[in-house]
């Protein structure tokens, strides 16, 4: 077998490839491998998932640090940076190409903006549903029962039971706190 050997390109804006550190994570994503064995990947390299959590093709998941609760589900497309803690409660629906990042940088100085880097958890409450195309941005938290509105930019902490939307979220409208009882 032959060694793999790799350059790093004159333009210094382009990154070394591939990138062979998060291989298991690229390929665990693609849809000829079976849920089970996703689940059994991924949970070899440190995630945590509750009974009948599960994560559809086409989702990259990076780092160590996801837990799902039960019956959480998360739809393709979507990536999550668990180089922090990414914690989702049960009953939690992600929908596609939405993002959750714990990752990120300090301001920096003028000839270099991107400062030290950061990380920073994300949590998200039991029932709540994600719509399409969401960006959770480090060190936020979202309540219990909330609705964040497709194409929502999540900057900042979130009180329970509201929908919210926009860039940045904000409150739409309050939708209570009761429950309805389980079929």
């Amino acid at each position: 077998m032959r060694a793999i050997r790799m350059r790093r390109s004159r333009d210094p804006s382009v990154a070394w490839w591939p990138d062979l550190g998060n291989w298991p994570a690229r390929v665990v994503s693609s849809p000829l491998v079976p849920m089970p064995v996703r689940k059994r990947v991924l949970e070899g390299r440190g995630h945590s998932f509750g009974p009948l959590a599960r994560i559809r093709p086409g989702t990259l998941v990076l780092g160590s640090n996801l837990t799902l609760g039960r019956d959480t589900f998360i739809n393709s497309g979507c990536l999550i940076d668990a180089a922090g803690e990414v914690v989702l409660a049960d009953e939690v629906h992600v929908a596609h190409r939405t993002m959750i990042l714990t990752a990120d940088h300090l301001p920096g100085e003028p000839r270099r903006r991107a400062g030290k880097g950061t990380i920073k958890p994300v949590r998200i409450g039991a029932g709540t549903w994600i719509g399409a195309g969401v960006i959770i941005l480090p060190g936020v938290a979202i309540g219990n029962g909330c609705v964040i509105a497709a194409g929502a930019v999540v900057a900042e902490d979130l009180p329970p039971h509201g929908l919210y939307g926009g860039v940045p979220a904000k409150l739409i409208r309050d939708l209570g706190g009761a429950t309805r009882p389980r079929r």
